[in-house]
Parts: C-alpha cells; structure tokens; sequence
C-alpha cells in the first residue's frame, strides 16, 4: 500500500466535494449540481441549482489571495458603476474568496453569476466590435477615479517585455538570426513603452485580457464583459489585446471590424497622436507576452510539449515579421 500521496504540478478538483463546499459557504437552493467546463490559468466550473445557474472560478497555484482578492474589490467597484459585468457572489460569512486545500498548494475560488450570452470570435461583427471598444473605454474611464490596489500586477516594460524574453530566447539557441531578431525587437518596443506617461488616463486599471472571446454578446441586450484580469497598465494594452486577437480573424473582416471597435473607443476615450503611434508596437509586446505565458507553463510543467516545436516558433516569428511589414515598416 503506498505511504505518501505522490507530488502533482496541478490537480482538476473534484466537483462533488466542490459542491459540499458552495453549500456550506453560499445560501443556495439544493439539489445543486456543479461540473467542470474548461481547463486553464483559471479552472471553470458550472454550478446550477433549481432556480439560477452560476459560474465557479477557481485560480491556479500560482495566483496569491490578496491578489485574487484586490481583483473581486476593483470588479464589483466597475459593477457599481454601470460596466457590465457577471458579479461576484458573498459567501455566509460577506467575503468573496474561499481558499481551497489542493494538493499542489492554496487554490483560491470565487463564485459569479451566470452572465447569458455567447462569446462572437472569428464570427464577430462590426457592432459587436464597436460595443466593444466602448465597454473597453467605459470600464478605463469608470476606474481613473478607483484607489490604487498595490496587490494587482502592473503590466509594465519588465512584464511585459523583459521577462517574456527572458523566457523565449533560449528556445533559440540554435537559430541566432531570430535571436538577434528578437532581442532587437525587445529593445524597440522597450523604448516605445517608456516614451508612455505613466499616470491616467493613458496607464491605469486594465482588463488585462480583452481578446475576442471575453465578451459575451446577447440580442437586443447590452453584452457583458467575463475573465476580468485585473492589472496596472497601459491602456492601450486592453486595446492592442483585443487587434492582436483579430489575427485569426479573415482579414478583410478584421480590418473592418477593427476599425468599428477604434471607432467604438474614442467616442468615449480618444486616443493621443503617441498612442495611436505606439499602438501597432504594443500588440507586439502582446504577442510576446502571450507565447512566454505558454511557454512557461511548459517549463513548470503544467501544459505538455508537444505543440512547441520549430514549425510554432516559425508560425509566431513570421507574424511578428509580417505585422512589422504591415503596420510600422
């Protein structure tokens, strides 16, 4: 018989002893039924009862309490003031994160309600796109007068730039051509960056990870915004997301549905002559971000190695290339 449980990187939680758990911290309605619908930086649960549906989201070891917690506070404040979002739920006790026991270390769940509505992706239309850009631009207006959080990460130069480098630039080793390329390109975008003030409304509370997928569009009703990231940026970091999202998007299409979205932006938000500059820069240092978020959790050990190989490292330096041809040569 084994003695010692064996060590894990991550574990999925069961969801019938998560179940056990929302019906002694929430006043919910029995029969409750929760199950697990996606896999991720954050874990995804559906929770149902009789007479809602809910969704529980539950942080990856990496995450701390405090900076789970300044999220939820920094959320139901933007709720509070008109943006459209799925609001946390108290627990009994009137606090919203309950610390979960898993066997890799402290996970951290908190508990929405279910927003209706189906993320647009590729599919997504040019209203959708202009709705976007306004919810963007409503939710950076709404939190230039919010108290500074110090718990939430500030997606700087460093974050963004430095460190994923740090990250990628081993991966070729033996190509120093796209090595050279890439350190290059970091010292470019790293100047652009730091040309930026540093207070608002140019750099304040972000969503963080403003893709396509993270609004739920609905007939006739106002969409809603999910996966609020919480974090200190650049605000153009929310709006070069949501460009750099559109690369999967046919591109006749995408110019079009971009164009609504900017358009969507600066009737409430209007950007400076240095922002519209430094635009097509930050969604390179998107680009990075996003790979060395992937290509770390291959390292630590938390997503398998079988999609990183030369054929994807070529695949992203040639959209770098190509959006350099594009929009900045």
């Amino acid at each position: 018989m084994l003695q010692n449980t064996f060590p894990v990187q991550a574990s999925i939680l069961s969801a019938e002893a998560l179940t056990e758990q929302l019906l002694s911290r929430y006043a919910l309605p029995t029969p409750l039924q929760c199950y697990l619908l996606y896999q991720g930086d954050y874990d995804i649960y559906s929770v149902t009862t009789p007479e809602a549906k809910y969704i529980l989201r539950i942080s990856s070891k990496e995450r701390t309490f405090e900076e789970v917690e300044a999220g939820v506070r920094v959320l139901v404040k933007l709720i509070q003031a008109g943006i459209p979002f799925a609001a946390p739920l108290k627990q009994l006790d009137h606090t919203y994160v309950q610390t979960l026991a898993a066997p890799e270390g402290p996970r951290y769940a908190v508990l929405y309600d279910f927003a209706e509505g189906e993320p647009p992706g590729n599919a997504i239309t040019e209203e959708q796109g202009y709705s976007y850009g306004q919810l963007i631009a409503r939710l950076h207006k709404a939190s230039d007068v919010l108290p500074q959080t110090e718990k939430s990460p500030h997606l700087n130069e460093s974050l963004l730039i430095k460190q994923p480098l740090e990250i990628l630039l081993p991966f070729l080793q033996h190509s120093p051509n796209d090595r050279h390329f890439l350190e290059d390109l970091g010292q470019t975008l790293t100047s652009i960056l730091q040309t930026l003030p540093r207070q608002t409304p140019v750099y304040g509370i972000c969503h963080g990870d403003a893709h396509k997928r993270n609004i739920l569009c609905r007939p006739a009703h106002e969409p809603v915004l999910i996966d609020f990231e919480c974090c200190y940026s650049w605000r153009l970091y929310d709006v070069a997301t949501f460009w750099w999202s559109l690369s999967h998007t046919p591109l006749a299409q995408g110019q079009i549905v971009w164009q609504a979205y900017l358009q969507g932006y600066q009737n409430i938000r209007p950007l400076s002559s240095r922002e519209t500059d430094a635009l097509p820069f930050v969604v390179l240092a998107r680009e990075l971000y996003a790979q060395a978020f992937m290509f770390k959790k291959v390292l630590l050990g938390l997503r398998g190695r079988g999609w990183l190989n030369e054929a994807y490292l070529e695949q992203r330096l040639t959209f770098i290339r190509q959006w350099l041809q594009q929009h900045i040569a």
